[in-house]
């Protein structure tokens, strides 16, 4: 199995941090997820030269395997990241816990192998307990009992 698709399977949460360029952020940032004992699994930092300005993005989990957050450690967390954003004057601090599942929208064709292949909770490429199927959009009528079977999942 690739590591994207464990990485879409995983109980994971990712950070988003944006505001003026300055030293330090990263290691406060990685810092605060240590010392939960969470995992970054993936981060990614750019710096536009010309505004000076610094992103951040990282991909986290708990430190265990397949476990998920808890309430007092999500809060824990957030209020850390919270004094973070306050002590380097961030603009944007955002933790999202993915602990809801996504809205998506699919566009069916004729051929329905492939909102089969979506809908399905076999499907291995996708969590499907993880999406709810807000709308399908179609100009042919073939897919629409899959869909609708599909949709709220």
């Amino acid at each position: 199995m690739s590591s994207l698709i464990q990485l879409a399977r995983s109980k994971f949460a990712s950070l988003r941090i944006t505001g003026p360029d300055q030293k330090g952020i990263v290691a406060a940032s990685s810092q605060i997820l240590d010392k939960y004992g969470c995992a970054i699994m993936k981060s990614e930092q750019f710096t536009d030269p010309t505004l000076n300005y610094f992103y951040q993005r990282s991909i986290f989990h708990p430190h265990q395997t397949g476990a998920s957050f808890h309430q007092d450690e999500k809060l824990a967390i957030h209020h850390e990241i919270n004094q973070l954003k306050d002590r380097f004057g961030l603009d944007l601090v955002n933790i999202n816990w993915r602990d809801r599942p996504k809205r998506m929208a699919v566009f069916v064709s004729k051929y329905d192998h492939c909102l089969v292949s979506i809908v399905s909770p076999t499907a291995s490429y996708i969590n499907v307990s993880r999406l709810t199927f807000s709308i399908a959009i179609s100009n042919e009528s073939v897919g629409d009992s899959i869909a609708t079977r599909g949709k709220g999942t």
